[in-house]
């Protein structure tokens, strides 16, 4: 190191990767990025890479008590932090609204998000049912490649 840096902290796993993760991670929370992955390398493109852990590790937190008015926002603000996505702290919590009502919010908006991503889901599956329907009867009728139109 030189003498004249002033960088002498660890990086932080909070402040210096997670926000900082690769694209493909933006779903990924913190609780699930400390406990499934680790750094790898900086790669070619001065990006970090990480790797999957081979076994999961248990991330330590604080924990709070949600049933200690004192403690309640913080209760809830660790649950937004900790297993809402994020690349900007500041993003988490709208101003003027408690923390309980915030973790809410974000509940909601996950099963919103999960109730999509079903639905997509079996519309998937309807169309690839339907696809085979039309295989297997192409296949019954003896339909070959050149019998079918140019948009097959």
């Amino acid at each position: 190191m030189d003498r004249s840096s002033k960088d002498i902290l660890n990086p932080s796993i909070i402040e210096d990767f997670y926000p900082t993760r690769l694209n493909h991670m933006e779903d990924v929370s913190l609780y699930d990025f400390v406990a499934n992955y680790k750094f790898d390398k900086i790669g070619e493109n001065g990006e970090k890479e990480y790797k999957l852990r081979s076994k999961p590790v248990l991330p330590n937190h604080r924990k709070f008590n949600p049933m200690q008015e004192a403690e309640r926002d913080d209760f809830y603000y660790s649950l937004i932090f900790l297993f809402v996505p994020f690349r900007d702290e500041s993003t988490l919590v709208m101003e003027g609204e408690t923390m309980e009502e915030e973790f809410r919010r974000h509940r909601e908006a996950s099963v919103r998000g999960m109730k999509n991503h079903f639905n997509k889901l079996q519309k998937l599956l309807e169309a690839e049912r339907n696809w085979k329907k039309i295989v297997d009867a192409r296949n019954k009728a003896g339909v070959t490649k050149e019998e079918l139109p140019n948009n097959k």
